[in-house]
């Protein structure tokens, strides 16, 4: 007894009165707020200035942008690798190493749009293409773009190598938010709406994919199937390959014979198109 007292104390005071309240009166579990407070704190420690704590969400301020993470959900663990342990690093490396023009990155599988943030910090002037299938994340992604005015085209999709009907997979992984899966056998899932990266090439006449960072839980092997112009405009590519598919060996190869270097930036395969630069 003694412990949850101690707990909703601690809460009362990094989270507020009336979020502990809001949570006890939900049902929300103590070890769940524990967590809570523990984020919040972490937080404070990496710079971070969370100036609006909502009844369900962190407002946080960091680098010039203000950012929006749901709680209770993957949020804060994708902005923490992302932004806080900084996975892109290799991909900065090779565009500082090879003096790589950026001015289009197309940002597949966008969740809530915090890599989309993190080049905006980066580099000025690019046009950002977003793509996220999942509508909790799509309008998490459409406030942190809005919020951070970055120049953005938006679209609610589920990427795939043709037009094609899409349902909703929420058995991939830890069917959190950041592992929001799409797949083209029916289901009692959502019907989402497909898109390919040649689609998004011909409708705003993109003559070069300067970037092209793709994590789409899994959707990746039928991306790189067939279809595949999009790889001769894509000067750099960031893809997390999912190993539950046992094909990871083929898409690095078929890369490769597209002429991309490859190195490892976290959980990314990054490759660079030496026969573009």
């Amino acid at each position: 007894m003694l412990s949850r007292i101690k707990i909703v104390i601690k809460s009362c005071i990094y989270l507020g009165t009336y979020n502990t309240m809001h949570y006890i009166h939900n049902g929300i579990k103590l070890h769940s707020i524990s967590k809570e407070i523990k984020i919040y704190k972490e937080l404070i420690k990496y710079g971070c200035n969370p100036f609006d704590i909502r009844k369900n969400s962190f407002k946080i301020s960091i680098n010039n942008h203000n950012i929006l993470l749901r709680r209770f959900t993957s949020d804060y663990f994708v902005f923490k690798r992302l932004i806080i342990q900084n996975e892109y690093y290799g991909v900065i490396d090779i565009i500082k190493k090879y003096k790589v023009t950026i001015k289009t990155i197309i940002d597949a599988g966008s969740n809530i749009g915090l890599a989309t943030i993190y080049f905006n910090n980066l580099i000025e002037g690019i046009q950002f293409i977003c793509i996220e299938p999942n509508e909790d994340n799509f309008k998490q992604l459409e406030y942190n773009i809005k919020s951070n005015k970055i120049d953005a085209i938006l679209y609610k999709c589920g990427l795939w190598n043709s037009s094609v009907k899409l349902y909703s997979n929420k058995n991939f992984r830890d069917r959190k938010h950041w592992s929001f899966a799409v797949s083209d056998q029916k289901n009692d899932g959502e019907c989402i709406e497909s898109i390919t990266i040649n689609d998004i090439v011909k409708n705003n006449k993109i003559n070069s994919i300067d970037l092209l960072k793709i994590d789409i839980e899994g959707s990746e092997f039928k991306v790189l199937s067939n279809n595949l112009d999009f790889l001769k405009i894509t000067k750099i590519i960031a893809i997390e390959i999912h190993k539950e598919f046992g094909i990871v060996n083929e898409i690095l190869d078929l890369l490769l014979l597209y002429g991309f270097k490859l190195s490892k930036s976290g959980e990314y395969f990054v490759g660079i198109n030496l026969l573009l630069i």
